[in-house]
Order: C-alpha cells, then sequence, then structure tokens
C-alpha cells in the first residue's frame, strides 16, 4: 500500500513547462520518430525531470540497473533513502511500442508513475488503450497513482491525466482506472526565443 506521493501533478505540470524552454534543443523537436527526435526529446525530459526530482532533494537516476531501457525510450527513477518514489518511462513510436513501455511501468512498484507519449491523432483510442492496459493488470497497490502525459511538441502543449488507484489487485471494473484531466490541461510552454547571430 502507497499513501505518499512526491509531487502534486498542477504543480509538476505547471513546473515542468517552465523548465522545459531551457531544455529542447535548438532545432525543430516536431514528431517522435525514431530518429534523433526521439533522442532528443528522452535527453530533454530526462534534464527536466532531474531537476525537478533533484529540487525536492531526491536521489536521480537516469540509468539503473532495476530499469531495463526500452529501445529508443528513456526511463528515469527517483529515490528517497534507497527507496523508489517515482519512475517515468516514455512509449514513443506506434501503439504496440506504447503498450511495451506502459506493461514495464505498471510491473515496477512505486507510489507515483509518470508514462510520456506522444499522440495528435486517436487520441482517445489511445487513451481506451491506457485504460484497457489498466484494467488487465492485476498486480497493481493500492496508493499507486499514474500520471499520463501526451506530449504533443508541434503544438508546444502537453495533457496530463491522472489514475489514482484505490484498490491493490486486479480491479473489479474499469470505473477503477478513470483517467481524469489534471486541473489546467492543457499545459502549454513558451518557445526560447532564438538568438541571431
Amino acid at each position: 500500500m502507497f499513501s505518499q506521493h512526491v509531487l502534486m501533478p498542477g504543480a509538476f505540470a505547471l513546473r515542468f513547462v517552465e523548465l522545459l524552454p531551457e531544455y529542447l534543443p535548438g532545432v525543430d523537436t516536431g514528431a517522435f520518430e525514431p530518429t534523433d527526435r526521439r533522442r532528443c526529446w528522452n535527453k530533454t525530459l530526462n534534464a527536466v525531470l532531474t531537476v525537478i526530482g533533484k529540487e525536492d532533494s531526491l536521489t536521480v537516476a537516469v540509468q539503473n540497473p532495476m530499469m531495463t531501457l526500452l529501445k529508443d525510450q528513456a526511463s528515469l527513477l527517483w529515490q528517497r533513502d534507497g527507496a523508489s518514489v517515482f519512475a517515468m518511462t516514455t512509449g514513443w513510436g506506434n501503439r504496440s511500442e506504447l503498450e511495451m513501455s506502459l506493461e514495464w511501468l505498471e510491473a515496477f512498484k512505486c507510489p507515483q508513475k509518470l508514462f510520456v507519449y506522444s499522440c495528435t491523432k486517436w487520441q482517445e483510442a489511445v487513451l481506451d488503450q491506457i485504460r484497457a492496459a489498466l484494467f488487465r493488470y492485476p498486480y497493481h497497490m493500492e496508493g499507486e497513482q499514474y500520471l499520463f502525459m501526451n506530449l504533443v511538441g508541434a503544438e508546444n502543449r502537453l495533457h496530463l491525466l491522472v489514475a489514482d488507484l484505490a484498490r491493490s489487485g486486479r480491479h473489479a471494473s474499469a470505473d477503477n482506472t478513470f483517467l481524469r484531466p489534471v486541473a489546467g490541461s492543457p499545459f502549454s510552454w513558451a518557445t526560447k526565443p532564438k538568438v541571431s547571430k
């Protein structure tokens, strides 16, 4: 049973979009194709989440032996006193890549989890897929909180949804896997002005 979370979703989203422009590369990041763009976004996510974690005096592990990295995906872990309190992974790519990354995150036990993906089309279908994965997974722990960030880089915005799991084990109904938008979502960030030479 988990009872304490390290961050408040709304405050987290505001800090995230405040920091994000400082860590974006000087190129068009665009969509999340299996190219250098994924790697750029992975570096940006890791940098921003490292700053946020350290602001709360947490130990940040970008590479950790407990975390198996899937191809072209990022993962990060925050720890307090040696215990995992927050885990993040990405689900860039097609729907099967999203599913594999989400299944990995579900199996990792800690109070708060962030799943970052990008979807501009079929957003409801992806949310249905996420709901179904949460519903199918039989080993949830009471108090787990999932944050789902749809990072739409080409539009400088992110949608943040939260699912609080009130019971351990398999849920009796899909109502227990309700995804709700965080107040203020979608959140936008300003682009960093380009410096003229």
